[in-house]
């Protein structure tokens, strides 16, 4: 008898012992409002299988800053939220970074602010649903609750370790407020949610967007396998003592809008210093000298946009003329420059 006293006190015990840990947890994760629960490890789902592989590194409220600005973006896929399955009141745009991480984004224009957002990113039958077929965002694994006065029109979750194809559902809760801070109206938003596909044929209309990283990283370029090849830039510049051959230009080349010749970039590539201009222009001229089809490779050609964008601002490249001080350029140059060492062809 005395054993299953015992026994009961004990198990209460315990009990309030749980419900006082999760009220910690639970207060602990209400105070910190910047922080963002990635419930992905422990959110119960369909079959208990895991809903992402991925997991957050950090979250931004507004515009990215400088640190992430500077970083080379590519693969950017952006769909509207609709809100109500009528209106459009904003955007969710995925996007890969050279670092690898995917930044989902989610902006709302005018007077709508976020009051809850649940994001899903992973392989799309994994979506949370209940036994009739419609979407739990609650059960999402990237979520943030806002508390009034809401005031959050951009919202950014940067996830690493997904995998190069997934499915988004960007589901989030929205409020109208007034110029005078009165509630005009409360909707729920969808990313995609007017045209997009349905989680399920049968459910409510909770809708996902296919995502595909076309791989902007350094390991993404020596990996992508496009049959296509380039030679060093060696080839075509007098700049590495061990290699002091190189070959003479059959043609000028283009960058940026400005057409250069061989005694234009030799003189470039003689300047010392390895400004991002200078730096950049030789990869590129590199790869349309070589005759490389970079249209065809997602990486070549997102990097080549971006150092041809900044160098069409710039005017002419000449030894008097090499800007710098472009993070974005030089990272998109480094890709290329780990492209070109994996994927190197014969000199004809």
């Amino acid at each position: 008898m005395k054993k299953i006293h015992f026994i009961v006190i004990l198990c209460a015990c315990l009990s309030v012992l749980n419900v006082s840990c999760s009220k910690t947890a639970g207060n602990a994760e209400k105070d910190t409002d910047n922080i963002i629960t990635d419930q992905h490890s422990n959110s119960p789902i369909n079959q208990g299988t895991t809903v992402s592989k991925g997991h957050l590194e950090q979250t931004v409220i507004g515009d990215l800053g400088a640190d992430l600005t500077n970083l080379t973006f590519c693969s950017a896929k952006t769909v509207p939220i609709c809100a109500g399955q009528t209106m459009n009141v904003g955007e969710v745009a995925v996007q890969t970074a050279i670092n690898g991480r995917t930044y989902i984004t989610y902006s709302l224009k005018n007077l709508w602010y976020f009051k809850e957002i649940h994001l899903f990113a992973g392989e799309q039958p994994l979506i949370p649903v209940n036994g009739s077929g419609n979407p739990v965002p609650g059960q999402f694994p990237f979520t943030k609750t806002f508390l009034a006065p809401y005031n959050v029109q951009k919202y950014t979750f940067v996830i690493d370790g997904l995998d190069d194809g997934y499915a988004v559902a960007a589901h989030c809760s929205l409020v109208k407020i007034g110029n005078n801070g009165a509630q005009l109206d409360a909707q729920t938003g969808w990313g995609d949610g007017c045209n997009g596909n349905r989680i399920t044929a049968q459910g409510s209309w909770g809708t996902f967007m296919n995502y595909v990283d076309a791989g902007c990283t350094l390991s993404a370029a020596t990996l992508e396998p496009v049959n296509l090849c380039s030679n060093n830039v060696d080839t075509y510049f007098w700049v590495n003592p061990a290699s002091p051959n190189s070959l003479t230009w059959r043609t000028s080349v283009t960058v940026g809008g400005f057409t250069y010749n061989e005694q234009d970039s030799r003189a470039i590539a003689n300047t010392i210093g390895d400004a991002d201009s200078k730096y950049a222009f030789m990869r590129v001229a590199t790869i349309k000298l070589s005759n490389t089809k970079y249209e065809l490779s997602p990486i070549l050609s997102s990097s080549i946009l971006t150092i041809e964008d900044w160098l069409s601002t710039k005017g002419k490249l000449d030894p008097n003329n090499l800007p710098t001080g472009n993070p974005q350029v030089r990272n998109a140059a480094n890709i290329i420059d780990s492209w070109i060492a994996s994927h190197l062809c014969s000199i004809e």
